[in-house]
């Protein structure tokens, strides 16, 4: 019981870790230039597990943007890159980024090869960062128990 209590409270600690870095780096690219944008490619990809278990939607989507002169292409729209099993969430950001729509990408000043299109918080953040807490917090409950349980 005290192992897998350990392994919940090492697996919440990674989880928030995961999730404080991710919200940061959200935030931090807010404040980041931006350069004029197209999309190139805008399609939804579907990875079936070969088990048979439920498919993965990912929205692929790729474009490109100039910076000092220099052509860059990204296929970053958020900070956060994940796959969903809502397929209505996939085929509506392809709705939202079409081939040819011309928009705004936010570029790191130091790396201008990395670039997002949305800056906006994002709910898998809070997700990893809710999943994070809860096996923490499972975890400690369970070395708390097996702690007790020696004692007695």
């Amino acid at each position: 019981m005290a192992l897998l209590g350990l392994i919940f409270v090492l697996a919440g600690i990674t989880g928030i870790g995961y999730g404080v870095n991710t919200l940061l780096d959200a935030s931090s690219m807010e404040s980041w230039p931006t350069a004029n944008a197209v999309i190139t490619s805008s399609s939804v990809r579907v990875q079936t597990p070969d088990d048979g278990g439920s498919s993965t939607y990912i929205a692929d989507i790729s474009y490109q943007y100039e910076v000092a002169g220099r052509m860059y292409t990204s296929e970053r729209v958020t900070s956060a890159r994940y796959g969903t099993s809502d397929s209505s969430r996939a085929y509506a950001l392809v709705r939202k980024y079409s081939v040819g729509k011309k928009l705004m990408s936010h570029y790191n000043p130091d790396d201008a090869s990395f670039a997002v299109l949305d800056t906006r918080w994002d709910r898998i953040y809070s997700l990893t960062l809710a999943a994070g807490a809860a096996g923490l917090v499972i975890g400690m409950l369970m070395l708390k128990n097996a702690v007790k349980s020696r004692g007695n």
